[in-house]
């Protein structure tokens, strides 16, 4: 295998810990990690809200801040990165939510984001992250 291929593969697997780590920290209510996810003008639609971007990582913070506290898992697959060149990427991926509902029941609903990730400094962002609901 080529540097080139090694090095695409590490970046894919790269990109795809990103998306995991946004459900991770999302769950554990670690909401400037998650913010930090995100390039300083990075753009973000809730999945139940994808015509209404929040713009800034400063705006994305205070929204989930301002969200009332809930358990949560996210489950993140079907995962689908394509290069549009040196640093940029677009990607889809599938994110099954559950959260605690009323009376210790669960509540499951699957979303679609659709994202453009940028590498920054050696690193993957979100430039845009956006959100559908499915199921």
């Amino acid at each position: 295998m080529s540097a080139e291929a090694i090095a695409r593969l590490l970046d894919e697997r790269a990109i795809e810990k990103l998306l995991v780590a946004y459900g991770a920290l999302n769950d554990a209510g670690r909401f400037d990690d998650l913010a930090a996810l995100f390039v300083e003008d990075g753009r973000f639609a809730r999945p139940a809200n994808p015509d209404r971007p929040i713009v800034g990582r400063a705006a994305i913070l205070e929204t989930f801040r301002g969200r009332a506290p809930r358990t949560a898992r996210h489950l993140i697959c079907n995962v689908q990165v394509t290069f549009t060149d040196e640093g940029t990427a677009t990607v889809r991926s599938t994110s099954v939510l559950t959260t605690k509902g009323e009376g210790g029941g669960a509540n499951l609903s699957v979303g679609q984001f659709d994202d453009e990730v940028v590498k920054v400094d050696g690193r993957w962002l979100f430039r845009s992250r956006t959100g559908s609901s499915v199921i």
